[in-house]
């Protein structure tokens, strides 16, 4: 598969084979950030759990509340919560 990304792509890239258990990564050494502005810079990301229990259940009724991964492959999973507000007893909300 490297190989049909050209030369230069597949000579930049390093084989490993070993445990996941028991081998660890030099800090920084892979994947590591460029400072380049991206869609996601700047942003606080969220997860799942902590979009949750900022949400009352006495008050909120969560539809949806699940991590999608986005469409393009390697770009990060998004925490997805749609939530409705309960009517109280009286007929309020």
């Amino acid at each position: 598969m490297a190989e049909a990304a050209g030369a230069d792509v597949a000579a930049r890239i390093d084989w490993i084979e070993s445990d996941l258990a028991t081998w660890t990564a030099a800090p920084g050494h892979y994947d590591p950030s460029t400072g380049a502005a991206t869609a996601a810079a700047n942003q606080v990301q969220v997860s799942v759990e902590a979009a949750r229990a900022a949400l009352d259940a006495q008050v909120w009724e969560l539809l949806i509340a699940e991590e999608r991964p986005r469409a393009v492959a390697g770009t990060g999973v998004d925490a997805v919560i749609r939530a409705r507000r309960r009517t109280r007893v009286d007929g309020r909300s």
